[in-house]
């Protein structure tokens, strides 16, 4: 079997995770998440496996969620597919030759989809992270009365990192600033921890910790103190600006707690 569409996962979510989408339709999974086992997308198709790491994460976990969508069931309270559009996709259980001890890395893994075995240090507080940025023109918009989103507010998507991306000018000839309307914005939960070795297997040569980063449902999976397996996209960025000196962080796809 081959995966190279939507309409090519649909029959075979039918056949290996029926179950599990049933429970989620009928409303008794509340989670909403579909945990898809990287070793039965192995056993479909070993090209599509390989890619989940090298590139095409993304766009499986978007064919996948567009399959859901025309995915037939009996079991249905979720009858409507718009329904289906908030069921989050995640791959787990990736395999040892893709999962790292902190300190493992290699400067070729860096925007690869890697899984990191840790232990829970450090929490900070669930914040709001805005993804696509909505910003009004103060000379066009007074009192903060819009009537048309669409047409009224500028939407910038907003690239990694914690800076702002604010838009330069508005078709009406002003320029910025502008006011950021956090509530046509779209946002998520986020919140950012630290994974650090557990202690039988720390050694000197090992960094001390790693930042990784939580994002919507994936926010209150761990807890200090919880030995994890998190998979995600390892990504760096510079210690202070103008720096040649890079951190590792990880923005996570999923979660797997290690008994």
């Amino acid at each position: 079997m081959t995966f190279n569409s939507p309409d090519d996962w649909k029959p075979w979510l039918e056949s290996h995770y029926r179950d599990e989408l049933n429970a989620i339709f009928s409303g008794r999974n509340e989670d909403r998440r579909l945990r898809v086992d990287w070793w039965d997308i192995e056993a479909a198709d070993k090209r599509i496996a390989d890619a989940v790491f090298d590139g095409g994460h993304d766009e499986i976990i978007q064919d996948i969620a567009d399959a859901i969508l025309t995915v037939e069931s009996a079991d249905f309270t979720a009858v409507v597919a718009g329904d289906r559009l908030d069921i989050t996709v995640e791959i787990v259980n990736i395999p040892e030759d893709r999962t790292f001890d902190i300190g493992d890395f290699k400067p070729e893994y860096v925007d690869q989809h890697i899984a990191i075995v840790g232990q829970v240090s450090v929490m900070d507080d669930v914040s709001l992270a805005v993804e696509q940025a909505a910003f009004a023109c103060p000379k066009c918009v007074t009192d903060g009365e819009i009537s048309n989103p669409v047409s009224e507010l500028m939407f910038i998507d907003q690239p990694d990192g914690d800076e702002l991306k604010a838009p330069i000018d508005h078709p009406c000839g002003h320029r910025g600033p502008f006011d950021l309307m956090i509530e046509y914005s779209d946002a998520i939960c986020r919140q950012i921890a630290l994974l650090t070795p557990p202690p039988e297997t720390k050694t000197a040569s090992m960094s001390a910790d790693i930042e990784i980063q939580l994002l919507g449902e994936l926010v209150g999976d761990i807890r200090g103190g919880e030995r994890v397996k998190v998979f995600g996209e390892l990504k760096t960025r510079p210690t202070s600006r103008g720096s040649r000196i890079f951190d590792y962080f990880m923005e996570v796809q999923s979660v797997e707690v290690i008994d």
